[in-house]
């Protein structure tokens, strides 16, 4: 994981004033060259006790929100990011899988899913093997172990007109299984889901577990939506599958109840706004990680409202990624971030379009602000060293 400190940033048009650091220094008993490294972002390493003296300086001196520090000074690069997902030397992906009453012994994976899973493996293996290296046939990605988990999503009851009359829960043990196995794991990996909440059932544990919800528990009924667990919710059309689910369904609280299908996301303030899923002029996305250095593992799970979402993802991860990693929580043994992408779709000529050579359309990264999701991550952190971690249903 590659980190930049940003101290520069942080005092924004104050780090060009002349004699900056004799004034840090005074108020830190830090070495100029210590301070000048920081300020350049080309220190290798900060001592803890450094740390602890430059977030005094600025709170007491510049008037930085201490809630804020020390997350605030670090932010992840993205190349490091990549290089990062490719030394951890093994990948676990998990792709939802789907049956059809044409083909009633056969399961098979959509074609989106499946190219979004090939533009991760490409983009990592761009950073392992170095040129002419020889590979075993068996490993095109140079990983100690790679492969995948096939997972069974949820089956809808369709109507004859298309809307679903209930859906039938599938795959939550093999689900269960394979994150409970990935957590309790020493190795150091990354486990990647790809899908909605709609589809993929390791997402679900992963969310529950970093937010300190219930899985497959419905919070549909809570009094107002600030008081979910989880700071994004899919609200599902009616010719959906609809899981039981922490985080999606048709009504966000008691209070709110939106008829608009998308991904919806807490905003500053409690309040919450929709990325608009529509048949012919905004679509929408997620990403979604939690990283914990001290044990070298990453969750990472991405995915579209969306097949046609799914694959516009694909197609642009490289730019929309260079977006997305700069987490909303980050401490020494956790980073977490979520973000959300909002599709506009009005320059394709045809929503059936899958040439990514003549895919046209804009998209907008959201990052959840901070207080959106750091008071949740908290919450968990806060029970887990109370002794009492929230259930995940994994355990």
């Amino acid at each position: 994981m590659k980190l930049k400190l940003r101290l520069q940033h942080l005092l924004g048009d104050k780090a060009e004033q002349r004699g900056l650091i004799a004034e840090i220094q005074k108020a830190t008993r830090l070495e100029r060259h210590t301070i000048s490294a920081m300020l350049h972002s080309s220190v290798k390493y900060v001592s803890l006790d450094a740390l602890g003296k430059i977030c005094d300086y600025l709170v007491h001196h510049q008037g930085v929100d201490a809630a804020r520090l020390p997350g605030d000074l670090f932010v992840l690069e993205p190349d490091g990011f990549w290089t990062m997902l490719a030394d951890l030397k093994r990948t676990e992906f998990c792709l939802a899988t789907r049956s059809h009453p044409d083909w009633p012994e056969r399961d098979h994976i959509m074609a989106d899913d499946a190219h979004l899973q090939a533009m991760i493996v490409s983009r990592i293996s761009s950073h392992v093997a170095p040129p002419k290296a020889e590979l075993p046939a068996n490993d095109a990605l140079g990983h100690e172990r790679s492969w995948q988990h096939l997972v069974p999503a949820p089956r809808p009851i369709r109507s004859k007109d298309g809307v679903v009359l209930r859906t039938l829960e599938g795959g939550r043990e093999d689900a269960r299984a394979i994150f409970r196995k990935f957590r309790k794991g020493a190795r150091p990996g990354s486990l990647v889901a790809i899908g909605s909440i709609k589809v993929q059932n390791i997402l679900e544990y992963m969310l529950a577990d970093t937010f300190a919800a219930t899985p497959f528990a419905s919070e549909d009924g809570v009094a107002e939506p600030h008081d979910r667990s989880c700071p994004i919710y899919f609200r599902y059309k009616t010719t959906d599958v609809a899981p039981v689910s922490l985080c999606g369904g048709n009504t966000l609280s008691q209070t709110y109840a939106p008829t608009q299908p998308g991904i919806y996301y807490e905003t500053s303030g409690g309040h919450w706004e929709c990325c608009p899923t529509t048949k012919a002029t905004h679509d929408s996305g997620f990403v979604f990680y939690a990283y914990r250095p001290n044990v070298d593992q990453l969750r990472l799970a991405c995915g579209g409202f969306t097949g046609a979402a799914t694959r516009m993802l694909s197609i642009a991860f490289d730019q929309i990624a260079s977006a997305c990693w700069e987490p909303q929580y980050m401490t020494s043994d956790l980073l977490v971030g979520m973000f959300v992408i909002a599709f506009d779709i009005r320059g394709r000529t045809s929503t059936k379009q899958r040439d990514p050579r003549a895919a046209r359309f804009d998209f907008t990264v959201i990052p959840l602000p901070v207080e959106a999701v750091a008071p949740r991550v908290k919450r968990r952190r806060r029970a887990a060293s109370g002794g009492k971690p929230a259930s995940t249903a994994a355990d």
